[in-house]
């Protein structure tokens, strides 16, 4: 998996969950996101993406869309790109 994150630049990584689930708070709000991907880095570049990087797309290898990316810390989540294009 790849991304061009606003703040992180290019990164790869590995997908290392599918079909979790993540639950984020903001502004008071809470919201789970289902299915997620989540994402562990390669190489030594630290956290395959970094705050700010929300809302990158994560691209498989060969370039195709996978998903969003939707937080990050020592792992990364990412909404698949299936929900993204759903509506």
């Amino acid at each position: 998996m790849k991304i061009s994150g606003g703040t992180s630049g290019v990164r790869q990584g590995v997908i290392v969950g599918v079909n979790e689930s993540k639950d984020f708070s903001l502004n008071g709000s809470g919201y789970r996101f289902k299915p997620c991907y989540v994402i562990s880095p390669t190489g030594n570049l630290g956290p395959f993406a970094l705050p700010g990087d929300s809302g990158s797309l994560l691209v498989s290898l060969s370039k195709r869309p996978v998903g969003l990316i939707i937080g990050t810390n020592n792992l990364t989540w990412a909404c698949t790109i299936e929900n993204v294009m759903e509506d």
